[in-house]
């Protein structure tokens, strides 16, 4: 690779280049661009659907909701637990108290608690001096999204906000409201004693979707189970649809790198008399090939880096939002500003490669071909364009 660069065709390709900076400079940006939109339509789906693969590691192997005749009802918790644990091959069996309420500016998630996480109350942004020490009675934590709680709140005062969770947990707290169990059960107007759901962990998680019928005769009331791969498949979809529109910014793409393309062409067309000139002082046909490759790479190589560098930065920035406001369902539930999002990079390097080979490659290829038009002609007939005869 370092003798490539090291080849002494590459000041004689920079003088060429510097002949024309304004086409080459345009070019350049034109690449760049074209860059930048095809890594961003093959990023986005690939690591919204790592991002909630990461999220989902630590989400119950299955998640038990009490159903009738008109839809979801809070089920007895202790009751729920035993029933769940009498299965076999299941390890735990938490009921959760949680639900939907209008807030402010939009519906928010209200979920007990009982105790505070120590991960959790690390990175609560805290408006006391002694966190996590007042949690009881009328109080919350709310999320980034959630800018006010209304005056009278399912009936009574809103909560006193003891702190607010950082952006960076945005995408799965960005309408959340944290309380305690006692008081988000009477804000929900769930029974004492009672619970929205039941989040089981079984020992062998690959086999949770074998024990859901069993689960679901355990219990002596109709249930809906569902199970963590389902959780992950819905992301994906959704990662999918983001992607089909995140794709529509490839037809731009392509047409701007066909017209990149033709402007190489016409370009390298009308360089005979020069091919025939060098032809004439002695330099070889794969001389020539050569010079157009290394005049092109000057051009693009700095744009396909400036391009996956722009590609890179607009997804993985700490507190991006555009790519909430694309995917359809995450355009913030709370006023019109969407989630602050932190997506998992795992994938971006094979992306970015498979981006860089999908728009080189054609490019290089208008290079090359009038190259080697020009440098297949006889050196008169090249000499014949120079003279105009």
């Amino acid at each position: 690779m370092f003798p490539f660069f090291k080849n002494a065709m590459w000041p004689w390709a920079a003088l060429a280049v510097g002949r024309r900076p304004f086409s080459a400079l345009l070019s350049g940006l034109a690449l760049a661009a074209i860059v930048m939109l095809t890594g961003i339509a093959l990023l986005l789906p690939r690591s919204m659907a790592d991002t909630t693969a990461a999220m989902l590691e630590r989400a119950p192997d299955l998640v038990v909701r009490r159903v009738g005749p008109g839809g979801w009802m809070p089920m007895p918790a202790s009751e729920a637990a035993a029933h769940a644990l009498a299965v076999r091959g299941v390890t735990t069996a938490q009921p959760r108290v949680w639900g939907v309420m209008a807030g402010a500016n939009g519906p928010v998630t209200v979920w007990g608690m009982t105790a505070i996480p120590p991960e959790i109350k690390a990175a609560i942004e805290w408006n006391m001096t002694k966190p996590g020490t007042d949690w009881q009675g009328n109080v919350a934590i709310v999320g980034g999204g959630v800018a006010d709680l209304p005056g009278q709140w399912g009936g009574g005062p809103p909560p006193r906000v003891l702190g607010r969770l950082p952006h960076g947990f945005d995408m799965a707290t960005h309408d959340l409201v944290l309380m305690p169990a006692d008081a988000a059960r009477r804000l929900l107007t769930l029974p004492e004693g009672h619970a929205g759901d039941l989040a089981v962990t079984v020992f062998h998680p690959e086999e949770a979707e074998a024990l859901r019928p069993d689960l679901a005769d355990a219990f002596p009331w109709p249930v809906q189970i569902a199970t963590r791969s389902e959780a992950l498949g819905r992301g994906r979809t959704r990662a999918g649809q983001a992607g089909a529109l995140a794709a529509l910014a490839l037809i731009p793409a392509v047409l701007g790198l066909c017209l990149l393309a033709a402007a190489t062409v016409r370009e390298g067309m009308g360089r005979r008399g020069e091919a025939g000139l060098l032809k004439a002082l002695g330099w070889s046909t794969m001389d020539i090939v050569r010079l157009h490759l290394y005049q092109g790479l000057i051009i693009a190589l700095p744009g396909l880096a400036a391009g996956m560098a722009l590609a890179y930065g607009a997804l993985f920035r700490p507190g991006a939002r555009w790519p909430a406001a694309l995917m359809a369902g995450l355009t913030g539930p709370i006023g019109s500003a969407a989630p602050h999002l932190r997506l998992h990079p795992s994938g971006a390097a094979w992306a970015l490669l498979e981006m860089a080979a999908l728009v080189m490659l054609p490019y290089l290829m208008a290079i090359l071909w009038p190259a080697l038009r020009l440098a297949s002609t006889p050196p008169a007939s090249d000499m014949e364009t120079i003279h105009g005869v």
